[in-house]
């Protein structure tokens, strides 16, 4: 059986990957302001923290292949390594100023302040995204997505090195970063 990130890829290489974007950000602030409303209103629950975060975990999982692809689609040959270090430095500013945005925006207005903040950033994503114009791609072969399931499958199980890898990271998250994300604060 294809692992669920496999699948998400596929299924979303079936849409235009800027509908995939939009959508998945429109689902990721939806899932943000229902996590900030149950914050404002002092109703969470473990089950109710975990149901908006599977949701935008989800809409992630359907984001994340469309970024990596898109730059072919917009710019030239010659532009594509420019363009994947601009998309490279646009992901790395995120992670290194967000934590300290948070924290700052924790300490002036609370968590759900940063929920909010982190879901409107979403719709501004999703309002930006809805403006890139890309012309369908063309000349790409309709197969089945079993078909294209199975054969990723294949493909990845084929390659030690790589699934070797994929293996050492999720145990590194697993026993890892997950305790550390966990325990850490």
């Amino acid at each position: 059986m294809a692992p669920p990130a496999m699948t998400f890829a596929v299924l979303a290489d079936r849409v235009p990957r800027r509908a995939v974007m939009v959508g998945a950000d429109l689902v990721s602030a939806t899932a943000q302001f229902v996590f900030a409303a149950l914050v404002f209103t002092g109703t969470t629950q473990l089950w109710s923290m975990a149901l908006p975060a599977a949701v935008r975990g989800g809409a992630s999982a359907f984001y994340q292949p469309a970024p990596a692809a898109m730059p072919a689609d917009l710019v030239t040959e010659n532009q594509l390594q420019r363009a994947n270090s601009v998309l490279g430095l646009a992901n790395a500013v995120p992670d290194v100023a967000g934590p300290a945005v948070a924290g700052v925006l924790v300490a002036l207005g609370g968590s759900g302040v940063v929920l909010v903040v982190d879901g409107a950033s979403y719709l501004a994503s999703a309002l930006f995204l809805a403006g890139v114009r890309v012309a369908p791609r063309t000349g790409v072969a309709r197969t089945r997505l079993l078909t294209d399931l199975r054969e990723g499958w294949a493909e990845f199980r084929s390659r030690r090195r790589l699934w070797g890898g994929v293996l050492q990271l999720a145990l590194w998250n697993l026993f890892v970063v997950a305790p550390f994300l966990v325990l850490g604060p």
